[in-house]
């Protein structure tokens, strides 16, 4: 029998495009386009999920996102199924209300849809964590790994046995693999580079279903991934979260000082000296080092970049990956960022999306936009967001949209996505 899905969306064309999309691959799907109509239906269909826009219109004496999830809850054969949330706005606090499972940012693409179906309906223990296991629940996994450390260690230092068996008793089986798996990366056999478990090719693997892999493997190690044309990343992961991504070759906008410098954390007058100086060092250490940020500055910082460079990553259509298990970077295990792989995978899978919409009119960023003035003056400025305020102002007919990105400070994809929707609302044209 098909999986089922409910979707619940206020929008015809949204509830038809996500039917189309996840029939494709054999979901059974039904619509609601209210959460009072989804109730009903759930009852007579039993979906195994729910796809449902927390902005659908609700009248009053109707049921809104939260109270909907809340009598799903209250159903016996309805409290399992999880709801994820296609959220046009504050998807972060839609989650909080409603007590969603996930939820998708629109517009989102097709992949970025399936990835989080695929997600919501993952077994619960297919997470690559480990529970902690009462005494009638046994693990047998978590028993061996005792009987020959304390058989090693013993050997090593004979006179310690009883110290060594007890001590060991005393771990609870999710402590026990941790350390397990930090006394692997220091044993003599697994240097800093680890052991290779597998690698390929991004033509025939996608980065995105290599991601998911390491992700519901509960991962530990570092993932090299290699572009045809020179540019990397090095991807560092504990139990499937990411810790820290660097890179080489990427463009500059994707480098640490754009996003201090974002978050407002230091002066462009300020960094310019530093990038300029011969000193040796990352960036973001000399400047703690300096007094100029803090280390909680710099976490965000490199939470932003990490997760861009993996956006970037995404779209290199040819290059090569490799995963070494266990394998370090100090500078990782300095960051220990912790940041989930979902999330990340999620908007960067969205982010691919947009990218093919966006090059359909933005073919190079040597292309040279050219404000019309006409059009421009009829248009209030107050009714436009900070970023294309922003980037309106830098299009002078001269510059490039790459010099508009150096010199705006935001993103490649942030600035080529407002110039698309300035393209489409014929404030600028291309020379």
């Amino acid at each position: 029998m098909s999986t089922r899905v409910l979707v619940v969306d206020g929008a015809a064309t949204v509830r038809r495009v996500v039917r189309r999309t996840l029939e494709e691959i054999g979901y059974a799907v039904e619509e609601a386009e209210s959460p009072d109509d989804a109730l009903t239906q759930a009852q007579r269909f039993v979906p195994a999920l729910v796809l449902l826009d927390p902005d659908t219109p609700n009248g009053p004496g109707t049921l809104d996102a939260a109270a909907f999830c809340a009598a799903l809850g209250r159903i016996s054969n309805l409290r399992e199924a999880p709801v994820v949330l296609m959220a046009a706005t504050d998807a972060a606090g839609a989650l909080v209300r409603t007590g969603a499972r996930d939820a998708l940012r629109k517009p989102f693409g097709k992949d970025a849809l399936l990835t989080a179906v695929a997600h919501a309906l993952a077994p619960k223990d297919d997470t690559g964590t480990f529970e902690a296991l009462g005494p009638e629940d046994p693990n047998p996994a978590g028993d061996a790994i005792r009987t020959h450390l304390a058989d090693w260690l013993t050997e090593l230092i004979p006179d310690a046995a009883g110290a060594i068996g007890a001590a060991l008793e005393d771990l609870d089986p999710d402590t026990l693999f941790t350390k397990v798996e930090e006394l692997g990366r220091r044993l003599p056999g697994h240097p800093e580079e680890g052991e290779l478990s597998f690698h390929g090719r991004l033509e025939h693997v996608g980065l995105g279903d290599v991601l998911q892999i390491l992700q519901h493997q509960g991962q530990t190690g570092v993932l090299a991934v290699r572009a045809s044309d020179g540019k990397a990343i090095h991807m560092c992961l504990t139990r499937g979260q990411v810790d820290l991504v660097m890179a080489r070759g990427t463009p500059v906008d994707l480098r640490i000082g754009r996003y201090l410098v974002a978050e407002s954390s230091i002066d462009d007058e300020d960094l310019a000296p530093l990038l300029a100086s011969p000193a040796k060092g990352l960036l973001g250490r000399r400047l703690m080092k300096l007094g100029s940020i803090s280390k909680e500055e710099l976490d965000r910082a490199l939470a932003r970049q990490s997760s861009e460079l993996v956006y970037e990553a995404l779209r290199w259509p040819r290059g090569t990956f490799s995963f070494s298990r266990f394998a370090t970077r100090p500078e990782a295990e300095e960051a220990k960022l912790g940041l989930p792989m979902t999330s990340i995978l999620m908007e960067g899978l969205r982010r691919v999306d947009e990218w093919r919409l966006i090059e359909e009119q933005l073919a190079s960023f040597d292309e040279i936009p050219i404000v019309d003035v006409d059009v421009v003056r009829e248009t209030p400025r107050e009714r436009m967001q900070p970023t294309e305020r922003q980037v309106l102002d830098a299009v002078d007919g001269r510059r490039s949209v790459r010099e508009i990105i150096a010199l705006t400070h935001l993103g490649a994809f942030d600035v080529c996505k407002v110039l698309y929707q300035l393209l489409g609302s014929r404030l600028i044209r291309l020379r």
